[in-house]
């Protein structure tokens, strides 16, 4: 059964009036459930001063935060971040637009706008990441290919429901 995070983020990408992703076949979109694990995993690269069990300190241009990253594709998410490749096929390109975008949350560089004044002023002091599930469309045809490199005709976008509180 489909996530509630995957039918906002169809839904929310294949909008004519606030999206430039709305061309796409997005009905032929899947999740990827592993998510939580690759964001660990990006988590433990990142080497992060723990805080308590579940937060780490992250030290940011707008100043030092407590980060809180929780799992949970069927919440009510407020915006996603997305990437994407034309390539071979190859899954490598996949997965590291994940993990890409795993690091773009776990180190805020990417953020909800409607908050990014509470942010920057700095009247909130830790964060609350509630991430769903990876959203991967993956599309083929000859348009999508560079002329000089033909056999990369398949191009791969992900995108990544977040939900961002400040604390």
């Amino acid at each position: 059964m489909p996530s509630k995070g995957l039918e906002w983020a169809i839904a929310r990408a294949s909008n004519t009036e606030t999206s430039g992703l709305a061309d796409r076949d997005w009905a032929q979109a899947v999740e990827v459930t592993s998510t939580d694990k690759i964001f660990m995993q990006v988590v433990a690269d990142c080497e992060p001063q723990w805080t308590n069990n579940d937060s780490y300190l992250l030290h940011h241009p707008f100043g030092d935060f407590a980060v809180k990253i929780v799992y949970d594709p069927d919440a009510d998410f407020s915006y996603f971040t997305c990437d994407g490749c034309t390539c071979d096929g190859t899954l490598y390109f996949t997965t590291e637009i994940m993990r890409k975008l795993a690091y773009k949350v776990v180190t805020v560089q990417t953020y909800d706008k409607r908050l990014s004044e509470q942010l920057m002023s700095g009247k909130g002091k830790g964060i609350k990441w509630t991430v769903g599930n990876y959203v991967v469309l993956t599309e083929y045809g000859e348009k999508f290919a560079p002329e000089k490199k033909p056999w990369m005709n398949e191009r791969v976008t992900v995108l990544l429901p977040l939900r961002m509180d400040v604390r």
